[in-house]
């Protein structure tokens, strides 16, 4: 009789607390009413690991412009000029050169009078000599002095030609399409042969350089594919060179990466590229869309949705991903349904409605 008492007593209460608090009700209505979420099933897969990692932007034809002969600098092209082939990029003073080649030219017109010279008198000479009239030994004395002069004659020559060739290495021209980056000295400036006069880039032709972390260099390999992401631009492209000399320090292998196309519209030599590498090793992973983490402070979840429609938090260890796929480990089997909306206020056992 006294346990009724208590019993009833216990409800009237419960009864009166829930009339007080009308929020309590309204919370366990809410909990039984369905909440809807998007799903998305959890799949066996291959997954193929990716790493990410920034690269820069090089030239692959970068140059130096230094001067060919000594002499005065008369014109240089200013920076930013771009140079087609073949057109100048800077001039030295040809006065001097000009003066020389005239001198030289004047030296062989000398050479070549006296070659003209001892050939006639040889000539002259060996008809004598059919009518006794000459010594063999005055012929020989001929024949050589015409040798000597031909040799004169070829010198000269020779030497005008050196001249010549001066005076085109005194113009600078590119040796190919390039853009001018910098310029070291000005018109006026006295400069020796090989003096530093400007810098120019082919900026038609790229490529990236990036450095790979040692452990890695076993997955990766010259021809691999490998996408590249900037300025809102991507780009596909292979390996084209694996550098095999560590850095002792970083412990990373260079890469190279030709950037083939018109990419000089979007990319310029030392911009930063952020590259993704697919490593070339697979394994057999649970994946599930990124969309499904949570990520907590006490690790990372995903709710998974059972027969029942009810949900059920799962934690997990996040491997290597792929777009929007990532491995994961834990209570999970290939086909289950994993929200990824509407999960993130959801708890254990609540009923859901998957859309």
């Amino acid at each position: 009789m006294q346990t009724r008492i208590i019993k009833t007593i216990s409800m009237a209460g419960i009864i009166a607390l829930l009339l007080n608090n009308p929020s309590q009700i309204l919370k366990a209505e809410e909990r039984a009413k369905p909440v809807p979420v998007a799903v998305s099933k959890v799949k066996q897969a291959e997954q193929k690991p990716t790493i990410n990692i920034m690269a820069t932007v090089h030239s692959r034809h970068p140059i130096r412009i230094t001067a060919a002969v000594n002499g005065q600098l008369s014109w240089v092209a200013q920076p930013g000029s771009f140079i087609a082939k073949g057109q100048p990029v800077a001039k030295m003073d040809l006065k001097p050169l000009e003066l020389q080649l005239s001198e030289q030219q004047a030296s062989i017109k000398r050479a070549t009078t006296n070659f003209n010279f001892q050939q006639r008198e040889l000539q002259r000479l060996q008809q004598l000599k059919i009518k006794d009239a000459t010594s063999a030994f005055q012929i020989d004395q001929t024949r050589a002095q015409r040798d000597l002069a031909k040799s004169d004659l070829t010198i000269a020559q020779i030497r005008s030609e050196q001249i010549q060739d001066q005076i085109n290495r005194a113009i600078i021209k590119a040796p190919f399409d390039a853009t001018v980056t910098a310029r070291h000295h000005y018109a006026g400036e006295y400069l020796n042969r090989s003096s530093h006069i400007a810098d120019m880039v082919d900026s038609n032709h790229l490529e990236a350089r990036a450095y790979l972390p040692l452990k890695y260099l076993p997955q990766v390999k010259v021809g691999d594919s490998i996408e590249l992401t900037a300025a809102n631009h991507q780009l596909v492209s292979n390996i084209s060179a694996i550098i095999p000399n560590a850095d002792p320090r970083s412990q990373t292998v260079e890469l190279r990466i030709n950037l083939q196309g018109n990419t000089r519209q979007y990319w310029a030599a030392g911009q930063l590229v952020n590259l993704e590498l697919a490593l070339n090793k697979t394994s057999p992973s649970l994946t599930v869309s990124r969309d499904a983490l949570i990520i907590r402070q006490n690790g990372v979840y995903v709710i998974r949705i059972n027969a029942d429609n009810k949900a059920q938090r799962i934690k997990v260890i996040v491997g290597e991903g792929r777009q929007n796929w990532v491995a994961v480990e834990g209570e999970l089997q290939a086909g289950d349904n994993v929200a990824i909306r509407g999960a993130e206020r959801l708890s254990d056992g609540q009923l859901v409605v998957t859309q």
